[in-house]
């Protein structure tokens, strides 16, 4: 690497004025933009003059063989190239007589040449030693920024468990008063208290709509803590449409009387069953009317619909006659502690959780979320199950697998029950266990249940799985009522088996089909 010129000092140190002189001149006329050239007959005042920064070069002109220390103390100085002109050869031109003006006119051009050729040299030499120590400088910068970063990062994890540990302990002990609260409610709208003046009864409805929004309050934040640490447990199964939506429709009817809002139903006639967790179907419900209900005007009906899809799928809906939702709007839907519209205009408040959860309980529904909306006419939230047959089963699990859990191997378990179990329990049971995202299926001879995962360690998730089973078996603090309801479960022994796992390319090609046929007890194919 050719050193920049321009900020290069040049320092000549020598025992012959009109040498070094000369030499001066012509460094200067040979070095274009040369920053600088000291001509000093003192080596103390020649290391004095060092300068702070820039490129350095030493030319010490002197015949050593009476100065053994100054070359000693130069070659100890911590700057630049050091350049010695001390043999005969170099000297030469130097002896001449003064008055020889041919020889004495200019230095040698080899001489200026054989400098320069030294110092790129050097400069070459150290420009490599100095890269790399500015990457081994970087390096252990980036190592103390990167030691700092996980300090940081297990603080904010530990405050961040702490929070979710406060917000459900929260949200349980909000739990036994909201449900006191509810049921005296009732009990004094009922008259059991003594009768009640319409203006007494007008006050109830408020008391019971605020105790109702609370109640959703505490559900919102129990189930976002859950999902946020992984530990909400879905029990898919069979479910007819028409009993998901009498289990919500109660909840969602006291929501509208508070707006004169209307709540309608509309089943597509034959639907079939829906592979899915009930218990999570109505809370995308209840998310999904509230937030409908929120933004209809007074005296306007909010439709829950259900129909077959694309016909290998079950699509629930609700559909509003609101002001509809803009783009903007559209691409906030979902997002944590956002609302859009205008909340501050609605009697409906709340944190903006209630679409992110919805959105989440679809995908561990195994399902997706549609919006479909025009400003000032109205919007529709509709989310997909899977229908109750194994090949749409793995469609949607694959498809959802393939969205939002990336490139971690698909793995397959094989349960069997010792003995006559019944495989109901047990699917119940290991559905309780698994992660939410694990796909628990009995086969169809109802022998077997099949376990999918994302994992890339299936010896660690056999061994979580028959920990946490043998523990469903022999609760180790479960009081006695607790204790012979578990048995009554009629759960025993099991074995657990490691079939296959695939790769993302694999799983999404071959691993529907090879699992499929274990469903139906099929023969693998050749």
């Amino acid at each position: 690497m050719t050193p920049e010129f321009d900020q290069l000092t040049v320092v000549l140190e020598g025992d012959h004025p009109a040498h070094l002189e000369r030499l001066q001149q012509a460094l200067s006329s040979s070095f274009e933009g040369l920053r600088q050239v000291h001509c000093l007959s003192d080596l103390d005042q020649a290391m004095a003059l060092l300068p702070t920064h820039g490129t350095m070069a030493i030319i010490f002109d002197h015949d050593l063989s009476d100065h053994p220390l100054e070359k000693i103390r130069l070659a100890a100085m911590p700057c630049g190239p050091l350049i010695m002109l001390t043999s005969p050869r170099q000297r030469a031109w130097a002896t001449r007589q003064d008055g020889d003006e041919e020889s004495n006119e200019r230095v040698p051009a080899g001489a200026i040449a054989h400098i320069k050729w030294m110092i790129d040299r050097f400069y070459a030499r150290i420009s490599g030693h100095h890269l790399e120590q500015s990457v081994l400088h970087l390096t252990q910068k980036l190592k103390k920024a990167n030691r700092e970063l996980a300090r940081k990062n297990d603080r904010l994890t530990e405050l961040a468990t702490t929070a979710h540990r406060f917000v459900d302990n929260v949200a349980h002990e909000f739990r036994t008063p909201l449900t006191v609260i509810q049921e005296f409610t009732s009990i004094l709208d009922d008259g059991i208290g003594g009768t009640l003046s319409q203006e007494q009864r007008r006050f109830l409805r408020y008391i019971s709509a605020a105790t109702q929004d609370l109640t959703q309050l505490v559900e919102d934040f129990l189930d976002s803590s859950r999902l946020k640490a992984q530990s909400l447990r879905v029990d898919r199964r069979p479910n007819e449409v028409s009993a998901m939506f009498e289990a919500v429709l109660p909840t969602i009817r006291v929501c509208g009387e508070r707006k004169s809002v209307a709540i309608e139903t509309r089943i597509e006639e034959g639907l079939n069953q829906a592979f899915c967790d009930a218990g999570k179907v109505g809370r995308i419900l209840i998310n999904l009317a509230i937030n409908a209900v929120k933004f209809s005007p007074e005296g306007q009906t909010v439709l829950l619909w259900a129909d077959a899809g694309n016909g290998s799928e079950v699509r629930l809906g609700v559909t509003d006659s609101g002001k509809g939702l803009t783009v903007e709007d559209q691409e906030m839907i979902g997002k944590r502690f956002k609302q859009f519209g205008d909340p501050q205009a609605s009697s409906t408040k709340g944190f903006g959780l209630g679409l992110n959860i919805a959105k989440e309980l679809v995908v561990l529904n195994l399902g997706q979320m549609q919006i479909q909306s025009k400003r000032g006419e109205g919007c529709t939230f509709s989310f997909s199950m899977p229908c109750c047959d194994p090949q749409n089963i793995l469609a949607h699990y694959q498809q959802v697998m393939r969205d939002h859990f990336g490139s971690t191997p698909i793995c397959l378990l094989r349960v069997t029950p010792r003995g006559r179990a019944a495989i109901e329990p047990l699917r119940r049971a290991l559905s309780s266990i698994s992660h939410p995202m694990d796909l628990v299926l009995p086969t169809v001879d109802q022998r077997q249940v099949l376990l999918l995962g994302a994992s890339d360690q299936p010896d660690h998730w056999i061994e979580r799985l028959t920990h946490d089973y043998q523990r469903l078996l022999d609760p180790p603090k479960l009081p006695a009522a607790k204790r012979a309801m578990s048995a009554d479960q009629k759960l025993g022994p099991i074995e657990i088996d490691y079939i296959k796992s695939w790769q993302r390319a694999g799983w999404s090609r071959a691993m529907p089909g090879q699992v499929h046929q274990m469903l139906l007890g099929l023969p693998a194919a050749a």
